[in-house]
């Protein structure tokens, strides 16, 4: 248990304001390495400061930015925990786009058979139209290593 003064929990919060700022101007344009190590102090605040509302958004942006670098470990490892809070809040819609980034990311280390069951986990039990969408989406995204498992969709259940 830390204690904090009244006067110092203050400047942490003005410190958040400023730093999210910063992080989205950096993010708009463009500016990814700006970005990445913005957003992840913007995390660190928020956390302190209990501002969990903020940490969805904040985890797209720091895996978008990682994504942009070619941090794929450190995109994958944000991704999983935008999952583990999707499933958690029984959100299917966000599991699915969340999975099927996860297969981007996946297809982009060069494991392209994880990447297709990171597909077939996003499709599972969503509607026709969610489901059309996430594969779509998945195979423009797998690009050349979906000739390489192509022969793997086969075992796709209905």
């Amino acid at each position: 248990l830390q204690l904090v003064h009244p006067e110092d929990l203050e400047q942490v919060q003005q410190a958040l304001g400023g730093t999210v700022r910063e992080a989205m101007l950096a993010f708009r344009q463009k500016r990814w390495d700006a970005s990445l190590r913005l957003f992840l102090k913007v995390r660190q605040l928020a956390v302190f400061l209990g501002q969990t509302g903020l940490l969805a958004r904040v985890d797209q942006a720091i895996v978008t930015s990682a994504f942009q670098l070619g941090e794929i470990d450190l995109a994958a490892e944000v991704e999983r925990r935008i999952l583990a809070a999707a499933e958690k809040a029984k959100d299917a819609a966000a599991v699915a786009r969340a999975r099927n980034f996860l297969g981007v990311l996946e297809s982009r280390r060069g494991n392209y058979g994880v990447a297709i069951q990171e597909l077939q986990l996003a499709v599972t039990g969503l509607d026709l139209m969610t489901s059309f969408s996430a594969v779509a989406a998945s195979i423009n995204n797998l690009g050349p290593g979906l000739a390489e498992v192509g022969a793997h969709y086969a075992d796709l259940h209905d």
